[in-house]
């Protein structure tokens, strides 16, 4: 799992909280590195940067579905193919260094954290009346 880098799928099915009619705010917390969202089959949006949040404006009575899909970065990949001695680097006419202008080691590099770090928090909005 040190190694994944790519899409993982998040779903559950849940009951919305309260009697609400309003829009609610969807915040994901500590996403690690991108994060698309569905609620009922119907694609809401991508989040890239903090904070992870979107607002939801129809959110059903009764039984809803959330489905997220959380792509991290690809450091750990790289990171993993160089310690095994596989060939990753395919750049033309580069000479790729560290930064301290040594041959560039990924396998140094640290593991990263990946996917949705903290639960979903499910929030409703007051509307404000003007």
């Amino acid at each position: 799992m040190e190694a994944f880098s790519g899409t993982a799928e998040n779903k559950i099915k849940f009951t919305r909280p309260m009697e609400h009619s309003g829009p609610w705010l969807l915040q994901l917390g500590d996403v690690r590195e991108s994060a698309k969202v569905w609620l009922n089959d119907q694609y809401l949006g991508t989040l890239w940067s903090n904070p992870y949040q979107i607002t939801i404006k129809n959110l059903k009575k009764g039984k809803n579905s959330l489905r997220i899909q959380v792509t991290n970065s690809g450091s750990n990949r790289i990171k993993a193919k160089e310690a095994r001695g596989e060939s990753w680097k395919i750049f033309y006419e580069i000479n790729m260094v560290s930064l301290d202008y040594k041959p560039f080691d990924a396998s140094t590099l640290d593991i990263l954290k990946a996917g949705l770090l903290e639960d979903p928090l499910l929030t409703p909005l007051e509307i404000s009346e003007r």
